[in-house]
């Protein structure tokens, strides 16, 4: 018959000692499996003679008590203080926050201790606050005359020990007897008091960074009455003067001088319950969950945890969040490495929704982030009409290939443009890796796209180019060019000088722009009249002046070279890489203008379109008409209406086109008010939906 034995411990900087059951054959196994959530508890426990704790403010491991007028003390001393107001009864009590108390300057909790907190002049008290100098009061007047404030966080009656500030200064000082120690610059956070033998010390730091330094207090802290959130108690007089306005979180004190390594325990439990602090980690033993789509966790919650044999798990169900629903597909679990304070070695799991903590010894801490995929959800979809359009002279788009209204081609030899309905012809010099991409046009370096029609520009012009990455260690020629001319002349080049290591914008003879560094995805140019701005940020972060003012003229644009002629550009000027899109504007865009381009951009990047929703439908369809990006699955659906024309109109049901190489397919006819898109059972990547509605019927006259 197995012996069954409990222990249960604290160990700093170690798991709290696990239950076990002892086995016959020497071996152990985990009495029970236990989920071990992170809570006051799991602060060190030896010597802890006060615990107040902002969120457990009813008792250890008891729910938080919103409308609770004793705060409860956590330790084995059990006295619990009394929330009341300042003997000047006016202002307002304060209120609990779901982890401390709210002080509002009026108000104090207030226990009576009836042991000594340093029987042998050995103390550690730390606290924790939510405390702005700024809005602490200065004065107070009594008949006439102002004093001044002293708001404190914690403190005894007399003058034995409190920690509190001077009117609105950030200096932070500890009275303990006649002794005083002073914080300069505290961000009104973490507090700690070492008291040892007399010496003491102030510090907000996890861990001391300097000596203690001596003091004359020989006296013991002794039996006082205590207050949170003030300080000073004179004959039930709750410390007025000292009554401070901000956030408790936590009072901890000890009758001892806890070690570095217990400090730094305590403060990490802190950074992790009161401030959320996810950057962190307990050294061993610890599993901190977290979820890759926010409300779409685990069964427990995302959290700290010192679990023991505790499988966490995620449900299979489909978790709707806004308008779209998850499902857990795996996990990734990473180790945290006490050497670089950081996450490492992460390994992906995407068979199992399950992971099981292990059920005995020290191991190193783990972060478990729960893994899900989108089985329900839609993502309007910008279109290239939602660019700006004012100005707007030259525009080659990858996605929208050869026309704004139909589907990427694969095998089209011409660039539509959009702008024009002209188009740049695509020219292989020799036969190459060039070609469509999604979204774009890689050139290889032997290919160039050049516009069959001219442009002509003044003086004011906006360029905007958005690439693929662009690798300038896949170069092959001397000056890789992302848009030039089929001229010599340097009217609008964008180009690569190896030689400066640098992208050079050429305006005429003169450089208008340089970037030494350059992210490869977006790049824009502007001028007027003398003044230009070559960038990749969404707006100019700097504006320069032309050496001499140019006057762009005619020119024939060439997309990945330049600076040859049409039919045989320089092979100097070949680029390696992909273009996405292009615009040209005869005008400056204004910032917001800029800015609304860039995240049109980055949303079509982001977001591949599979369902058009057609125009035509006088307002019955629920999803406006447009692009839509469908994760998992959508329904779409349409409603009966009245047209502009004042009759009735029922949805009598929709046609289907499927995406051919830059055409619709035959629509095929259904009949309903809904259509569902899933994803992995279409037949084509990308459909058109139109809905069908019935012939004008009855009219509605409104008298």
């Amino acid at each position: 018959m197995r012996k069954i034995k409990l222990q249960m411990g604290f160990a700093v900087m170690a798991c709290a000692m696990l239950p076990t059951v002892s086995m016959a054959d020497g071996g152990t196994e985990p009495a029970s499996a236990t989920l071990g959530r992170l809570s006051a508890a799991h602060y060190v426990q030896d010597g802890l003679v006060l615990h107040f704790d902002g969120i457990e403010n009813a008792g250890l491991g008891k729910a938080h008590d919103s409308s609770a007028t004793v705060w409860k003390d956590l330790s084995s001393n059990a006295n619990d203080a009394n929330i009341v107001r300042s003997t000047i009864n006016e202002g307002d009590l304060g209120d609990w926050l779901e982890n401390g108390y709210r002080f509002a300057g009026y108000s104090a909790a207030v226990t009576k201790f009836t042991q000594d907190i340093a029987p042998h002049l050995k103390a550690t008290i730390q606290t924790v606050t939510m405390f702005n100098p700024a809005d602490q009061r200065a004065n107070y007047a009594i008949d006439g005359v102002n004093y001044k404030f002293y708001p404190s966080m914690f403190g005894s009656d007399k003058e034995r020990f409190y920690i509190f500030t001077e009117q609105t200064s950030p200096h932070l000082y500890a009275k303990l007897g006649s002794t005083k120690v002073t914080m300069w610059s505290w961000k009104g956070r973490y507090a700690t008091v070492l008291e040892d033998s007399g010496a003491s010390l102030l510090f907000e730091t996890d861990v001391p960074s300097a000596e203690l330094v001596p003091g004359t207090s020989t006296e013991p802290i002794g039996e006082y009455m205590w207050c949170i959130g003030s300080a000073r108690v004179h004959n039930n007089q709750y410390g007025y003067y000292c009554a401070m306005t901000g956030t408790v979180h936590s009072v901890r004190a000890y009758s001892r001088v806890l070690a570095n390594d217990e400090l730094k325990w305590n403060r990490l439990i802190d950074d992790y319950r009161f401030f959320g602090v996810k950057d962190k980690c307990l050294p061993t033993n610890a599993v901190v969950v977290v979820s890759s789509a926010e409300g779409c966790g685990g069964i427990d919650a995302d959290y700290m945890y010192l679990p023991v044999g505790w499988t966490f798990s995620a449900s299979p169900e489909i978790k709707t969040v806004g308008d779209k629903g998850y499902v857990a597909s795996g996990y990734v679990l990473e180790t945290w490495d006490e050497a670089t304070k950081s996450w490492i070695n992460p390994v992906t799991n995407l068979q199992s929704a399950a992971w099981t903590s292990p059920a005995s010894g020290n191991w190193p801490s783990v972060r478990l982030t729960w893994m899900t995929r989108i089985v329900r959800g839609v993502v309007a979809v910008p279109d290239v009409g939602d660019y700006v359009q004012d100005g707007l002279v030259l525009h080659l788009d990858g996605y929208r290939n050869v026309g704004a209204d139909v589907p990427h081609s694969n095998s089209a030899v011409e660039w539509v443009d959009l702008a024009s309905g002209t188009y740049a012809t695509i020219s292989h010099t020799t036969e190459d890796a060039s070609g469509w991409t999604e979204d774009g046009y890689f050139f290889s370096g032997k290919t160039v796209a050049t516009m069959n029609n001219q442009l002509t520009l003044s003086t004011t012009v906006s360029v905007q180019v958005a690439c693929g990455n662009v690798d300038l260690s896949a170069q092959t020629s001397i000056s890789p060019t992302i848009m030039g001319l089929t001229s010599t002349r340097d009217s609008l080049n964008i180009y690569w000088n190896p030689d400066v290591q640098c992208w050079y914008w050429k305006l005429g003879d003169y450089i208008a722009g340089e970037k030494k560094s350059w992210g490869g995805n977006y790049i824009t140019a502007i001028y007027i009249d003398g003044q230009k701005s070559f960038f990749e940020t969404p707006t100019p972060t700097a504006w320069g002046t032309l050496n001499k003012p140019a006057n762009i003229g005619v020119i024939t644009p060439v997309f990945g070279g330049g600076r040859g002629t049409a039919q045989v550009p320089y092979d100097d000027w070949y680029l390696v890489g992909e273009i996405k899109n292009a615009r040209i504007y005869d005008r400056v865009l204004t910032n917001e203008e800029l800015e609304k381009n860039r995240e049109i951009d980055e949303a079509r990047r982001s977001y591949r379109p599979n369902v058009e929703v057609a125009d035509g439908s006088c307002g019955a369809a629920v999803e406006e008409p447009g692009l839509y990006h469908v994760q998992g699955e959508w329904t779409f659906s349409a409603t009966n209406v009245v047209d502009r024309f004042g009759c009735h109109r029922t949805v009598v049901g929709y046609t289907l086109e499927a995406a051919q190489d830059g055409v619709w397919g035959e629509p095929v006819r259904y009949h309903g008010s809904t259509y569902t898109h899933k994803v992995d059972e279409q037949v084509s990547d990308f459909v058109r939906l139109v809905w069908r509605l019935s012939p004008r019927g009855l009219r509605v006259i409104v008298r």
